[in-house]
């Protein structure tokens, strides 16, 4: 069965569809996860708000008892009211004194509240209420006060809820059958009122005792609410929230009015989160498209201009000449391209074979050079953080970049030290943190005296390279590790360069590939550059050179290099 070519405009239209629609899956992604974390966040912050307040009252209830309690059991003074046949003088004086007592604890309240004695015998009241901003009239809060305990007289221990004026009021007696000490809390008037909140406090009947705050909720609206099942509730405008009033078996209910959970994401965020940022991207992209489209096909069709001429020296008109690039870099190339031709024309006439695998090598290193998806992401994360306003960082990744192609740019029979390689791998590592926005730790323990060293050019880097294709990991900050000092064999000095990864090391088929000794040129899809540096160490040092990988003791993978000094450094 014949297999489908396809053009490299064919290629690069089908890369930019298959990246704009991973995109908008992302946006989409994103989108929706902001969307539900946010509404969690609303969720949890009310919730926060709701423990505050049942623990506030809960305590407050808890102290107040308490005190009431002790005033009960301990207090001289109230003891001396429960005597019998007690004047008329000692009980003012005693009961005057109560009052102050309980008058101590009150100035304490953050809230409207206050704590009483009451005489059924005499049917006086005796209270002390808070200063907490009161517009209503004491004289009948403690009349209607008064009544309740008449009401509830017989009971030595009561707890319950009386109404003035429209508000609940939880009061708790204690004491004998004629004598009763205990404290009074205004429900409506004890938290504090924020914007769009609405408290409720109901019974376990389920009957509201207290419906206060900032917003307006219709008969209908409170029944769902009180109603409704579960602990938590979120709806396209409400936050509810129930949790338990323990210490008097009350039910604390709040709502929370927040109409941006649905309303507006429906209305401005979403259309700007799924509709015009993707309309956007797609249009930077498509004048992006055409750019690059221009900058690399004008390389590509000079050079398939150049090879159909020399294939057809008497008509070279068949395809068309294309306007020249004027970009600076690609000129250099096309110049190469133009050279190796004319030298691939040169050996072809003499047949010499050697050196036509040779200049196969060369194009390919050209290839490697010219890497449009590598070249494309680098002007795409340019793209990105100019519109982020990142000037730092594009400023950073410029240079980088700069510095990587003017580095690879040069012949592939140069020879360069070991101190530039380095240079260029610590250029090309930032490239990839910048582009990948992840870390890369990168070790170097060369010797100094090594540094000097010369070694082809690009023949560590592929292998840096290829660390970060295959060696990183989610949640791993990836480590490259590289060692260069000299050693002697067989009297002969030789550079030794380890290179080594913190990555799960190489499958054992592809150690086996990767460690085949290549002596002749081929042309190879996968593993571009590391044959390539196979095949150029070869023509450059024979035998005496050595390529091996492995697996360290750690399972990372490992790239050793052992080329001689002498050559090098001619």
């Amino acid at each position: 069965m014949r297999t489908k070519i396809y053009s490299l405009k064919k290629y690069m239209i089908l890369s930019c569809v298959v990246f704009i629609s991973l995109l908008l899956i992302i946006f989409i992604i994103n989108g929706t996860y902001f969307i539900m974390k946010y509404r969690a966040n609303l969720v949890t912050n009310t919730q926060i708000v709701v423990d505050n307040y049942a623990y506030s009252m809960n305590k407050d209830i808890e102290s107040m008892e308490n005190y009431i309690k002790r005033i009960y059991s301990d207090n001289v003074h109230y003891k001396t009211l429960t005597r019998d046949n007690l004047s008329e003088i000692d009980w003012f004086r005693e009961s005057y004194y109560l009052s102050n007592t309980l008058q101590v604890k009150v100035g304490s309240f953050d809230y409207f509240g206050g704590m009483f004695f009451y005489d059924a015998q005499e049917n006086a009241l005796r209270s002390s209420f808070s200063e907490y901003e009161y517009e209503g009239d004491l004289y009948h809060l403690n009349q209607t006060l008064k009544q309740t305990l008449q009401a509830v007289q017989h009971e030595m221990v009561y707890e319950g809820i009386f109404f003035y004026e429209g508000e609940a009021y939880l009061f708790y007696q204690t004491g004998t059958r004629t004598k009763k000490v205990g404290f009074a809390m205004n429900l409506n008037r004890y938290f504090a009122q924020e914007e769009g909140f609405q408290i409720i406090i109901s019974d376990k009947e389920q009957e509201i005792m207290v419906n206060t705050g900032t917003l307006q909720i219709n008969e209908e609206q409170k029944k769902e609410i009180l109603y409704g099942k579960g602990d938590k509730r979120i709806g396209t405008e409400y936050i509810v929230i129930d949790t338990a009033i323990e210490i008097v078996d009350l039910q604390l209910t709040v709502i929370h009015h927040q109409p941006g959970i649905l309303h507006t994401w429906m209305s401005r965020d979403i259309v700007l989160l799924f509709v015009l940022i993707p309309i956007v991207t797609i249009c930077v992209f498509m004048k992006l498209y055409q750019m690059i489209n221009q900058i690399l096909l004008q390389s590509v069709d000079h050079l398939l201009y150049r090879i159909t001429q020399m294939k057809d020296e008497k008509n070279h008109s068949i395809i068309e000449k294309k306007e020249e690039t004027r970009i600076e870099e690609f000129i250099t190339i096309n110049a190469r391209v133009d050279e190796m031709i004319e030298e691939m024309e040169t050996l072809q006439k003499e047949k010499y074979k050697k050196e036509m695998e040779a200049n196969a090598a060369q194009l390919q290193y050209y290839q490697l050079q010219v890497n449009p998806h590598f070249f494309i992401n680098c002007l795409n994360i340019i793209q990105s953080l100019l519109n982020k306003d990142n000037v730092n960082t594009v400023n950073e990744m410029i240079y980088s970049l700069s510095n990587h192609f003017r580095y690879v740019f040069q012949n592939r029979s140069n020879m360069v030290t070991i101190e530039e390689e380095l240079k260029e791998i610590n250029a090309y590592l930032n490239i990839y943190m910048i582009k990948g926005n992840m870390p890369i730790l990168c070790q170097n323990e060369v010797d100094e005296d090594i540094k000097s060293c010369k070694i082809p050019i690009l023949c560590m880097q592929p292998f840096v390279e290829n660390s970060i294709k295959h060696a990183s990991q989610m949640g791993k900050i990836l480590t490259i590790k590289i060692v260069a000092n000299k050693v002697v064999e067989d009297k002969q000095e030789y550079m030794n360069i380890r290179i080594s990864d913190n990555g799960s090391g190489y499958p054992p088929e592809k150690l086996k590939e990767l460690n085949k000794k290549i002596t002749e040129f081929q042309y190879f899809s996968r593993h571009v550059g590391i044959d390539n540096v196979k095949y150029r160490i070869y023509l450059m040092y024979g035998d005496e050179a050595k390529i091996n990988f492995y697996n360290g003791p750690s399972g990372e993978a490992v790239t050793e290099l052992l080329l001689p000094v002498k050559q090098t450094e001619v």
